[in-house]
């Protein structure tokens, strides 16, 4: 169920950032790796549905800034 939600929550940061598919992938695998990697990490952010969307999205952020920072001609 997380992960599914951890996909939703990536698809919306990239299509949010741009919508290309490389903001979408990017924003999918940032949510991924923020979830997951964030479990452990810090103080509860609210129930655990809130608290796996708000670690997602701060992944997905995360990842789709280093992507635009990337390809900043």
């Amino acid at each position: 169920m997380n992960v599914l939600l951890f996909l939703l929550v990536g698809v919306t940061a990239g299509w949010l950032a741009g919508g290309l598919v490389m903001h979408l992938v990017a924003g999918i695998i940032g949510a991924l790796i923020g979830g997951l990697a964030l479990v452990g990490l810090g103080p509860s952010l609210g129930g655990a549905l809130l608290d796996s969307v708000i670690k997602a999205a701060i992944g997905a952020g995360l990842a789709v800034l280093v992507l635009r920072l990337i390809k900043r001609p």
